[in-house]
């Protein structure tokens, strides 16, 4: 019997990019840019279960030229607004976890995508608010996504990466940082995302005859619909040491989401707050930091990575409890 796989996967990749800024007027600027992106990959893998004669040797190339094209437009001393249009590339690739000889044998396609964003950059109230905002849209082809799926031998599935469609993304994105007093400082942000599959099929039960259904219905996976921030910072100078102290408090927040495509049970991130808080004294060059930090103080449970398998059971990961500790960092 083969008890265990054997396998190992060798990259090569190129890359030749450039960008360039021009001034169509004194408050008008165009950015362009283009990359090349040149990957090889050579594979080699022996499946669990299968003798040394079974292994798949593989090797596939990819590439693509990426560009981006950008406009922003200063409106005053303080305040710019911008647009940008780019796209992107991931490369195709290997299945290493594969259990069967004909999906080692296969590599999947590149992902690819087409952004759009606008927005608008301000320094206010004489430098004293930083206030940012951003609307994006994202169009993704030949989406990549890890997924289980039942194959017709034992062990009846396998965990493989496909080409899960297309996807349509849009949201809008604020961060603010302001500088209340000499001394305290108070950052935020705040994001809205909207995440859905335009073509997406897929095998929902884990039975093979089944075959593949309509599947865009599904939330894709690691997707929060809002997701916040918000922190504080009271500094303390302490002039006969040399330094100060920082008071910081801040809390993030994560909607619910899945972490796996098929939307199971275990595989819930359920929304968190996590709320942290330091003390750190810092020199007055900036050279040293003393940290005393909390982290997740209340303690909060919560998925990082959830996977389920034939419906069985479920491979899943948690964020730290509440964790306490000293850091130390010096500049050189």
């Amino acid at each position: 019997l083969y008890l265990d796989a054997d396998g190992s996967q060798n990259t090569e990749a190129y890359a030749i990019f450039a960008e360039g800024n021009y001034n169509l007027t004194d408050v008008i600027r165009l950015t362009l840019g283009a990359r090349y992106s040149d990957e090889e990959k050579d594979f080699d893998l022996r499946p669990l279960g299968f003798p040394e004669e079974g292994r798949a040797k593989e090797n596939d190339s990819w590439d693509d030229v990426t560009y981006r094209i950008g406009i922003d437009y200063a409106l005053s001393d303080d305040m710019m607004a911008y647009a940008t249009y780019a796209t992107g590339f991931k490369s195709g690739g290997f299945n290493e976890q594969a259990g069967t000889i004909t999906s080692a044998s296969a590599s999947f396609d590149p992902e690819e995508a087409d952004s759009f964003e606008l927005g608008l950059k301000s320094d206010l109230f004489d430098n004293t608010l930083r206030l940012n905002l951003a609307a994006f849209y994202v169009e993704y082809s030949d989406l990549q996504l890890d997924t289980v799926v039942p194959i017709d031998q034992e062990p009846g599935q396998e965990s493989r990466v496909a080409n899960a469609g297309e996807t349509t993304s849009w949201g809008v994105e604020a961060d603010m940082l302001w500088l209340a007093t000499d001394q305290l400082t108070i950052d935020g942000t705040l994001g809205y995302l909207d995440s859905e599959y335009d073509d997406f099929d897929c095998n929902l039960d884990g039975d093979i005859s089944n075959g593949l259904e309509d599947c865009t219905d599904l939330d894709v996976k690691r997707t929060p619909e809002w997701t916040a921030s918000l922190g504080a910072t009271f500094n303390i100078p302490l002039d006969n040491l040399g330094g100060g102290l920082d008071l910081n408090a801040n809390g993030t927040y994560t909607d619910e989401f899945y972490n796996d495509i098929l939307n199971t049970e275990a595989s819930v991130h359920e929304d968190v707050w996590l709320l942290n808080a330091s003390i750190s004294y810092i020199t007055d060059d900036d050279n040293i930091r003393v940290s005393l930090y909390g982290r997740n103080l209340t303690d909060e449970e919560y998925q990082t990575s959830g996977l389920g398998v034939a419906n069985l059971w479920s491979f899943s990961t948690y964020g730290n409890p509440q964790t306490y500790g000293i850091e130390v960092d010096v500049r050189f």
